[in-house]
């Protein structure tokens, strides 16, 4: 999760991103990291991907289910309350061949695009 952060602070720092917004993003990576990591199969890596255009900071965590199983996320849960408080758009993936998309979207406060 230290790492994931860095990361984040180094591509939210490149983006002009104001340090709340930079803060939010690794509250919302670190609750979704933290809930994930149970799940996560420890004998195949993970995909953590950063896209960013036009001052929007898009983030990706793909990987394997432990055994295949699956898992629910509860809308009421405090994880995806804080989370999704935090964010603009977040979106889990459960997929029918064990794997798990998680799909995490900041915008920079004032763009006119923000939904």
């Amino acid at each position: 999760i230290k790492l994931l952060r860095l990361i984040l602070s180094f591509a939210s720092e490149c983006l002009d991103f104001d340090i709340d917004e930079i803060d939010e993003f690794k509250v919302a990576l670190t609750e979704i990291v933290s809930f994930l990591k149970p799940y996560i199969s420890n004998d195949e890596p993970f995909r953590f991907s950063f896209y960013h255009e036009n001052n929007v900071l898009e983030t990706e965590i793909a990987a394997r289910i432990c055994g295949g199983s699956s898992f629910d996320i509860d809308e009421a849960s405090p994880m995806y309350i804080v989370a999704r408080s935090m964010l603009d758009e977040l979106a889990f993936n459960d997929k029918e061949d064990g794997t798990f998309l998680v799909r995490m979207v900041k915008q920079k406060r004032g763009n006119n695009d923000r939904k």
